[in-house]
């Protein structure tokens, strides 16, 4: 079984946002965009995108290329600190201090625009309470995967406009960011499931959370609900689902609701 991942859909004809029941074996990115349809948009808690000087040191001319050719294996390796770090392995676990270095002696920006602009952490550092990095890590190589099999779908904004089509949109959401334009502020400790139950009650009609029991049942299902509420309500509301100057179309990415 598949743990932390949950996945919840928006519907703009019937306004309403509902948990989407996983496989048996739990969802795989493959079985998610199997169930999705024409049109939909998929996003993601995870990085789409790496910090440009990054890419141009590694010698990649996009996220999409580095995607399709980059050597996941020896790349997604773990190092310690300084002494084993590279371009090629810039993955880092540290030990004691080890971050720290890395950031100081790095040739390349280790942070995308919008992971400063929103504070959240570098993918490339794989411990703390913020670390995104294996999650990312995992997406990229079901990405890789899922296309290789034959799965058809545009990755977002590498590969055209956030707008329907023939194939579902892949996407990149940051929950964190989401909380405020969903439920307003969250003056409470996430995993109290109380809490999160009374957040949802507050989200601004005419969206509805079909089954708020459900939503609040771990924080994979909150975080996942709260992003699709986020989404629909600014669809809806014929608002863009991302601010235009935040966009690297070629490197970067960009995040949803921000």
């Amino acid at each position: 079984m598949r743990r932390g991942r949950a996945a919840w859909a928006g519907d703009l004809e019937t306004q309403t946002v509902s948990r989407v029941a996983p496989p048996r074996v739990g969802w795989t990115v493959e079985a998610l965009l199997r169930r999705s349809g024409r049109g939909a948009l998929v996003a993601f808690d995870a990085p789409l995108g790496l910090p440009r000087t990054y890419l141009e040191h590694a010698g990649y001319s996009s996220f999409a290329e580095w995607l399709e050719r980059a050597p996941f294996g020896e790349l997604f390796e773990p190092v310690a600190g300084l002494e084993e770090w590279s371009v090629r392995r810039p993955f880092v676990r540290p030990a004691r201090g080890g971050w720290t270095a890395v950031v100081a002696a790095a040739p390349f920006e280790l942070f995308r625009s919008i992971d400063r602009a929103t504070n959240a952490e570098s993918v490339f550092k794989l411990i703390g309470a913020k670390q995104v990095g294996r999650a990312a890590q995992e997406l990229w190589r079901e990405l890789r995967a899922a296309r290789r099999n034959g799965i058809e779908y545009a990755l977002w904004p590498f590969e055209g406009e956030l707008a329907p089509g023939p194939a579902p949109v892949v996407a990149e959401i940051y929950p964190r960011t989401a909380y405020a334009a969903a439920v307003g502020p969250l003056p409470f400790v996430k995993r109290d499931a109380r809490a999160r139950v009374d957040a949802l009650t507050r989200v601004s009609p005419p969206v509805v959370v079909e089954d708020l029991a459900a939503a609040a049942a771990s924080d994979d299902d909150f975080d996942a609900c709260v992003s699709a509420v986020a989404l629909l309500q600014r669809l809806l509301e014929g608002r863009p689902l991302v601010d235009p100057t935040r966009v690297d179309a070629v490197f970067e990415g960009a995040i949803l609701a921000t």
